[in-house]
């Protein structure tokens, strides 16, 4: 299995932050912001990153206006979650979680897109 593609976490924080001004996203588009945010919240609990209240809230936000737009079931979307959070959980020892690593700063950048 590959690693997390940071490269794509960047684009799909930038789409997240840029969705406000941006024509509607392709379902694809959506799916891919829903899954930087799903990795947003594993992050929290697998590598220890921590967010605020109001951060916190916008994640929990942001995921369920996602879900609903990629048009997800409950069952779909704790699988989506499941399947981010294995992977993760799978390149946690190879560094995924260092607190100055590329992930970190992408996790800070994301936290940050959504609570704007």
């Amino acid at each position: 299995m590959r690693p997390i593609f940071l490269g794509f976490i960047a684009a799909a924080a930038a789409g997240a932050a840029l969705a406000q001004t941006a024509p509607q996203p392709s379902p694809q588009e959506l799916r891919d912001q829903l899954t930087q945010v799903y990795m947003i919240a594993v992050s929290q609990d697998l590598c220890g990153f921590t967010v605020t209240e109001k951060q916190s809230e916008a994640i929990g936000k942001a995921s369920d206006e996602l879900e609903e737009k990629v048009g997800l079931s409950e069952e779909d979307a704790d699988k989506m979650y499941g399947q981010i959070e294995e992977q993760m959980k799978k390149q946690k020892d190879s560094g995924l979680c260092a607190p100055a690593g590329d992930w970190a700063k992408q996790f800070k950048l994301g936290v940050e897109a959504l609570s704007k």
